[in-house]
């Protein structure tokens, strides 16, 4: 098992989802992942949508539905104290269960996102 950091990742335009995996050089790349790790920024104001592609492979906005969305994360109470709200998504029997390239993120909010880090079974 290793872990697989992505660090800050952040939405540019609410309504516009964005893949997880959009700051790596092919963010199209499967990623086979035993666990995801996924925790609101410290600047966020707004509700960050953690979501699936959907059935058709698209990357709609989903935020009036929520059809594919599989979390919000909420904003942080503080900036500074927190708490930092998370969500965690695991398949312990299945070492590459999730394709982290097929996880997204849409806000309400321009710029807000989340810290992410996955385990590689």
């Amino acid at each position: 098992m290793g872990l697989r950091v992505l660090g800050k990742v952040t939405v540019t335009v609410g309504g516009v989802p964005e893949r997880v995996t959009k700051n790596l050089p092919n963010p199209t790349a499967r990623i086979d992942v035993q666990a995801i790790f996924l925790q609101a920024l410290p600047t966020n104001s707004g509700l960050v949508y953690v979501r699936t592609r959907g059935a058709s492979g698209s990357l709609t906005d989903d935020r009036g539905t929520l059809a594919v969305t599989m979390s919000c994360i909420p904003a942080p109470t503080s900036p500074v104290t927190g708490p930092f709200p998370s969500v965690t998504m695991s398949e312990p029997v299945i070492p590459s269960g999730f394709n982290l390239a097929d996880l997204c993120l849409d806000v309400d909010q321009d710029g807000d996102g989340v810290l992410v880090s996955a385990v590689i079974g």
